[in-house]
């Protein structure tokens, strides 16, 4: 149906010169008095639509469905009317008439060409409904001849999210990694769930809760089985040990040791006596559950035991493994009966039917294929899945088999007509396991983000998702007395947290919500978090319970927040420019106060509570009444989008900061403009309160402080672009627009030593990293398109520049004592400088698609790309040839990284798939599989491990040894940018997206200390070879934290004034140096 473009509510008009959108009267008013804003032209007009060719087509062939159908209701009335010719005569000639006339109807409306508002609603419910009489029947004085309905079209597709999340909004605390395996008790009432958390857990499906966590394992769980008579669970861990939990006692009975490497499947007998496991040493063990000790290992396989399954009769088991083969074993002669081929990858899940008659197998080649258990031959081949099949169940009745895959769909498959039957896609993630429950309703699967979701099988409804509150908290809001904290995440849902009492932590137990914040200001105890892409305001009162409470928001991903003084209303702003107040005590929405037409910005509660402000990128600050409940006052006269707006310590102003330069002063009482304030050259991102006469503005470019009854600035600071930071050498070096330079910072005299001008060559969008920039005692390069842009330190007469890419370089790499620079190009080459000479002296082409990451070995002997076309390639830079391949990602490699002593290889790509490889051997040691497409990856000084990290909040540490367990730290927050190792290896410090710093010690596993900086720039940071030092460049200065002492201090100021106001003492400064915000 039609729907408003702003407001989602019934549209009356068009706007022609905004591409024809649609809106309601409400928005229609907005709408005009945006372009008044603007001076450009509106001009509304009626509602017509041009359907497309295939749409035009659709809705003709319903027509004539329709006319076919009435055709035949006609038959059908004169059949029974000829039974009663005399009685009804008259009223069959009225109902034909009328059905005659419902038939010119359908015929001339098939011939429109363009559709009115009217039409448009009567073309959607036709291509919606099917036309469906009534049988005619007759009574004495009445007919039934023309009735009818039109019934929901159904085509077998799963139902939308917005139903299964309106009908079925469950969420229940779950695991805090990726849940890796699922089983369902006999009874249907309990679900057994396996994590990389290292957990097991037990849930009462009736109850839809968690009843208990299995703790023990020291590894990821990778499989879990429940016994048929509901007395224990199995669990299987990359820890190599087998562990039976007694189902009601909740506790560990035995630990089953025995296989050298990764347990990954398990299956039990029927009869509850006998275990069987698969492990990554390749080998297939048979323990005794009764004696818990093994009886039996299975040998055949030159890969790992991906998956087993056991026949019903405990005859015959099946394995699939990695080497795309499937073996059929004889438990009772103890011995392989044959092997079956035909996969060509890695066999990841196998089951037998329940009859005993054949075999499902799921691959990496994409297939589902089934075999016979007798013949072991292939029956069929069952194709659709777009990526890896990752497991396959079948239903208790073997008529049906349930896929899961990493293409994020489920596929239920018709094993009799060996057809597909219906596809569930869209899923949130990986699908890793797949249960059904005994008599069929249902079937259970766990993705890769967490959830667990059951799904009808019948009614093709979700049931009930089970999710764990993990995830990017975008906005926070606390409480005036400490007892609520508010978030608001990207899954579209508000939180509130108790805080316990005891140490002011959040109490997490039944909390349901998700994001992250930006900007945090705090007045009088209230703690307000601003400055994300948002656009609806909601308000909720808080409970003395210590539940969690939640509301969806339905509006929008992103959103902004802050709560009334006296802790009754949350207001929320959202992206579609709606405000929504609501009511903790109550939790619901109180009211949504639409106004803005383009995303908010901002949100700023008055000092009464009786008004909230909101900035939007459609140029207004808009004031709203929440007693009232309605909009007070549009504030117009920004001429670009207002990024923030706040609240002065009096409350007599609203002072907003805008894309336009200016910063505007809004009287409150008055509901008008107060003055502008003009002294910025780049737009305004961020406003700070000062005191009641003092605030502060920021842009890209500078820091200016204003004094609000002189109505100027009396202070303007440089905020500076850091561009390289060597900590070795000692230098840094920033850009100042003002001054079209670069300049060099020497950081052991603190003075400036070098400014470089001339520098009009460097474009503002460059993007200041390890891949386009690097810096040494003699030099600075940075990548400028096609070509390589250098500066001589030691005499800066001109700028040298090294060409011979066609196209654009994308990557960089400098080797180790700086003579030489690799660069990977969109040409499809890599490129090696003799940086001294400034000449090339290498060109390697052999790659098929753009060259993303380059590294070259600390002997500069060879160099190594990795490229759009999947593949690493090694060259040997004396020979000028390629050396060898590396091959295994399955999409395009985007990150290298070598490790100090270039004996191993990082590599990362889109396949989400992090890979270590040795490069003495050329072999893959390790693989570690990601859910998402960006990590950071440092390795250790001694060349023994690495540390990576994702956008999750998790810190991994993987060993090279296999003898060393791989661990994992709990990280503060999500948004992870850099990362960086000491040289003592023994801290992994960590920059984030929200511009914190944090600083982990991985021994202890355990947060050592965390900063904030100011300057609303992700830093600069270099890890000094003394004495555990981390250097922090910001756009101010650069400071030097001392890990072991805990103690930070600011070595050097860019600037004499910035310096000078740090010095100066006086009541509530600002504070533009970072600072320590947390002690571990």
């Amino acid at each position: 149906m039609l729907k408003c473009s702003f407001c989602h509510g019934r549209p009356l008009m068009q706007c022609t010169e905004c591409e024809n959108k649609l809106y309601c009267k409400s928005c229609s008013q907005d709408h005009i008095s945006f372009h008044e804003a603007n001076s450009s032209k509106c001009n509304f007009e009626a509602i017509k639509k041009i359907f497309s060719e295939e749409k035009m087509s659709k809705l003709k062939k319903c027509i004539q469905e329709y006319i076919i159908i009435i055709n035949i209701q006609k038959d059908n009335i004169i059949k029974e009317a000829l039974k009663l010719k005399e009685t009804i005569e008259s009223m069959t000639k009225i109902s034909l008439e009328q059905l005659d006339l419902m038939i010119e109807e359908y015929e001339a409306f098939s011939k429109l060409e363009a559709f009115g508002i009217q039409d448009i609603m009567l073309a959607e419910d036709f291509l919606k409904r099917q036309l469906v009489f009534e049988y005619p029947s007759f009574t004495k004085v009445e007919g039934i001849l023309i009735k009818n309905s039109k019934i929901i079209k159904t085509y077998g597709e799963p139902p939308n999210e917005s139903l299964l999340s309106s009908k079925y909004n469950l969420y229940i605390q779950s695991h805090t990694d990726t849940i890796s395996s699922l089983a369902i008790s006999n009874n249907n009432q309990f679900l057994v769930s396996g994590s990389s958390d290292k957990t097991v857990r037990l849930w009462n499906i009736l109850e839809k809760k968690q009843i208990f966590i299995y703790k023990g394992h020291t590894g990821i769980v990778t499989s879990v089985a429940i016994s048929n008579n509901n007395e224990f669970i199995i669990s299987g861990s990359i820890d190599t040990t087998l562990r039976v939990w007694n189902f009601y006692e909740k506790k560990s009975k035995a630990i089953l040791k025995g296989h050298s490497s990764e347990v990954l499947c398990i299956t039990i007998t029927n009869d509850n006596k006998t275990l069987i496991s698969g492990s990554l040493d390749m080998t297939i063990k048979i323990w005794n559950l009764t004696t818990k000790i093994l009886i039996l290992t299975l040998s055949g396989h030159f890969n790992r035991v991906n998956s087993l399954s056991l026949s019903k009769d405990n005859q015959t088991l099946v394995s699939g493994f990695k080497d795309s083969s499937i073996l059929v074993w004889s438990l009772s002669k103890r011995s392989r009966l044959a092997t079956i081929n035909g996969h060509y990858q890695s066999v990841n899940s196998v089951v037998i039917s329940n009859n005993n008659e054949f075999i499902v197998s799921g691959s990496d080649d994409k297939t589902i294929r089934i075999w016979n258990l007798h013949t072991y031959k292939q029956k069929a081949v069952l194709t659709g899945h777009e990526y890896y099949v990752c497991t396959v169940s079948i239903t208790n009745n073997d008529k049906y088999a349930v896929s899961g895959s990493e293409d994020y769909s489920i596929r239920v498959w018709n094993l009799i007509e060996k057809t597909q039957e219906v596809i569930l896609r869209n899923c949130s993630s990986i699908i890793k396991s797949i249960a059904i429950t005994n008599g069929d309703k249902f079937f259970v699967f766990a993705s890769e983000d967490k959830i667990v979701t059951m799904f009808d099988f019948y009614d093709k409804l979700q049931e009930v998702a089970i999710q764990n509150y993990v995830g990017k908290i975008s906005s926070v809001a606390k409480t005036r007395n400490n007892k609520f904290i508010v978030t608001g995440n990207k899954d579209n849902i508000i939180r509130v947290w108790r805080l316990c009492k005891e140490n002011n932590q959040f109490d997490t137990k039944n909390c349901l919500y998700k994001k992250e914040n930006n900007d945090v200001i705090e007045k009088n105890g209230l703690i307000k978090i601003l400055g994300f892409e948002g656009s609806t305001m909601r308000k909720w009162e808080l409970g003395e319970d210590n539940q969690g409470k939640y509301c969806n928001n339905q509006c929008g991903v992103d959103w902004r927040m802050a709560v009334t003084g006296e802790n009754c209303f949350l207001v929320v702003g959202f992206y579609r420019g709606i405000i929504k107040l609501c009511e903790f005590f109550k939790r619901k929405d109180s009211r949504a106060f639409q106004g803005h037409i383009d995303t908010i910005t901002s949100v700023a509660m008055l000092e009464d509570n009786k008004y909230a402000a909101s900035s939007s990128k459609d140029c207004t600050v808009r004031l709203w009444d929440l007693i009232e409940k309605n909009e007070d006052a549009v504030l117009k006269g920004h001429l670009g989008a207002v990024w923030k707006v706040v609240v002065s310590s009096d409350n007599k102003y609203l002072i907003s900061g805008s894309e336009d330069k200016t910063v505007r002063l809004w009287n409150v009482n008055e509901k008008k403009l107060e003055t502008v304030l003009e002294g910025h050259t780049c737009p305004v991102k961020s406003l700070l309160i000062q005191n009641e006469n003092q605030f502060a503005s920021v842009s890209e470019t500078e820091l200016l402080i204003w004094d609000i009854q002189q109505r100027k600035y009396i202070t303007k600071l440089p905020v500076y672009m850091v561009y390289a930071f060597n900590e070795n050498d000692m230098l840094c070096v920033t850009l100042s627009n003002k001054l079209n330079a670069l300049l060099f910072w020497d950081l052991k005299e603190k003075y400036k030593y070098k400014l470089l001008k001339k520098c009009n060559l460097i474009k503002e969008d460059l993007t200041l990293s390890k891949k386009n920039c690097f810096l040494t005692q003699q030099t600075f390069g940075l990548v400028s398109n096609n070509h390589i842009l250098l500066w001589n330190l030691l005499d800066d007469k001109q700028i040298s520049i090294l060409k011979g890419h066609t196209k654009n370089i994308i990557s960089i790499a400098v080797s180790k004592d700086y003579s030489l620079l690799v660069t990977g190009s969109e040409d499809m080459t890599t490129k090696v400088w003799y940086i001294q000479k400034k000449q090339l002296i290498a060109t390697f082409i052999d790659h098929s698609n753009y060259i993303s990451c380059v590294a070259i070995t600390n002997d500069n002997n060879f160099v190594i790309s990795g490229s759009y076309d999947m593949s690493i390639r090694i060259w040997n830079l004396s020979t000028k040839e390629i050396e060898f391949i590396l091959k295994g990602h399955n999409n395009a490699v985007i990150f290298l990284a070598l490790s100090n002593d270039s004996k191993y290889l990082a590599s990362f790509s889109w396949d989400k798939t992090l890979r270590v490889w040795n490069l003495d051997n050329k072999k893959e040691i390790k693989i570690i599989v990601f859910q998402s497409d960006k990590i950071c990856v440092a390795f250790s000084k001694n060349s023994k491990f690495l540390v990576t990290t994702t956008n999750k909040s998790l810190i991994n540490v993987i060993y090279f040894d296999k003898s060393s367990q791989d661990s994992h730290i709990q990280s503060i927050k999500s948004g992870i940018d850099f990362i960086e190792l000491t040289y003592n290896n023994k801290f992994v410090v960590i920059g984030y997206d929200d511009c914190t710093i944090a600083c982990y010690n991985l021994i202890k596993k355990k947060l050592e200390i965390s900063i904030t900086l100011q300057d609303n720039k992700i830093p600069k940071i270099a890890v000094s070879e003394n004495l555990n030092k981390v250097y922090i460049a910001t756009g101010f200065g650069i400071s030097v934290l001392s890990i072991d002492k805990k103690f930070l201090k600011h070595k050097m100021f860019f600037n004499q004034s910035v310096e000078q106001y740090f010095n100066d003492e006086f009541e509530d400064k600002i504070t533009l140096m970072p600072e320590i915000s947390k002690l571990g």
